[in-house]
């Protein structure tokens, strides 16, 4: 893999050239250091992935249980609302965690 450079173009310079000067160096960087940074920067961030699917999966499994108990239970339907309102709170969790 070869090395490509990147330049930042200057504008108003005739013909719009590209600056090679010595103060642009900071802007120049390698492919490999471009994606060296991507990662550095993501690796910063905190993966919510897992703890969302389980939060998820737990609202899906509470919902479909609750929905069951409503339909074919008795005809008290107290607890199975109480059920799908722990679901629920398993939901609200999810999406709290997904706007972190």
């Amino acid at each position: 893999m070869g090395n490509i450079t990147c330049y930042v173009v200057q504008l108003g310079t005739p013909n719009s050239e590209i600056s090679h000067s010595k103060s642009m160096k900071k802007e120049e960087l390698t492919l490999e250091e471009q994606v060296e940074r991507i990662r550095r920067k993501r690796a910063r961030r905190i993966d919510k992935t897992k703890p969302r699917m389980v939060l998820n999966a737990l609202f899906l499994l509470l919902a479909a249980v609750g929905l069951g108990m409503y339909f074919f239970g008795s005809a008290n339907h107290v607890p199975a609302l109480c059920v799908i309102a722990t679901g629920m709170v398993f939901k609200v969790a999810e999406f709290i965690v997904r706007l972190l």
